[in-house]
């Protein structure tokens, strides 16, 4: 006796045609993020992207093509952990100067995906990016700032590691250091002034093939970024608050700024990550 034709197990040709054009569409406009770790899948395959040393014209058109989907993943992490403005306004808090100021702090975040330091009511904050997805944040190249302009604090999250060269990132640092300036004599003390909150993945600097750890860290020194006053490691990002100090010379660097011994650099480099200061900043050790 033959066992009847079940068709239950057997979806209508129907539902057949509407899956195949629903995946169709997917893989013309993926789904949105949903989950932490769906955006973590996303950044670092960018990260690994933007990491590599010598791009070809097609790495860069897939670059410019997945960085929408870069920025929706991290304004979804930073939306369900706001790691910027928990880091940054715990460390101020620490060193008193959010206490008693009479004036806001002024901040500059780069590469802003969110409004939350906007929303803080203790800094002045003007964010900036290249592609900006809020209407509150500004559309601006940070090369493109004028000269003159002077805060008491700057974020670079995870905006250091996607700049394209090693020389373009040493002048990214440079003109960073400018534009913190020296310390100004008003209401707020000098000592928490001239910060740099700076996040990396932690695969630039312990499994590049050019940078190793104690290099990161004289290349810090060298930038005007030498005295560490807060880091953190999670598993896959370095967080430094480093406060701007005149420039180091070579070999001067601060061994504070090398992560801990849970950095492992004998491990297989893995990307071209790199950072060459200007030579103007390598040749002037009078600021």
């Amino acid at each position: 006796r033959t066992a009847p034709h079940d068709t239950k197990t057997r979806p209508p040709a129907t539902t057949k045609k509407r899956r195949k054009k629903a995946k169709a569409v997917e893989r013309l406009v993926p789904p949105p993020l949903r989950s932490r770790r769906e955006a973590r899948r996303v950044t670092s395959a960018f990260h690994a992207l933007t990491q590599r040393a010598n791009r070809t014209a097609a790495d860069r058109a897939l670059i410019e093509a997945a960085r929408p989907r870069y920025q929706e993943a991290s304004a979804l992490s930073t939306a369900l952990y706001s790691t910027s403005k928990v880091w940054v306004l715990g460390v101020l808090r620490r060193l008193g100067a959010l206490a008693g100021a009479t004036r806001k702090m002024t901040c500059l975040e780069i590469g802003a995906v969110n409004t939350q330091l906007l929303d803080c009511p203790q800094l002045e904050t003007r964010a900036i990016d290249l592609r900006a997805s809020h209407p509150r944040i500004e559309r601006r190249d940070f090369f493109a700032l004028p000269e003159d302009l002077r805060f008491d604090i700057v974020v670079c999250a995870l905006v250091l590691n996607c700049v394209e060269t090693a020389a373009r990132r040493g002048a990214m640092l440079a003109k960073i250091r400018r534009h913190l300036g020296p310390p100004r004599d008003d209401e707020t003390s000098s000592t928490n002034k001239g910060l740099l909150f700076l996040v990396v993945p932690r695969t630039c600097v312990e499994r590049s093939r050019a940078m190793r750890p104690a290099r990161f860290a004289e290349v810090l020194a060298e930038a005007g970024f030498g005295e560490i006053v807060d880091r953190r490691e999670s598993p896959k990002l370095l967080h430094l608050c480093l406060r701007a100090t005149a420039p180091a010379t070579a070999g001067d660097g601060r061994a504070d700024v090398v992560p801990s011994s849970s950095a492992q650099p004998k491990r297989r480099p893995t990307n071209d990550f790199d950072i060459v200061l200007p030579a103007s900043v390598l040749g002037d050790r009078s600021r």
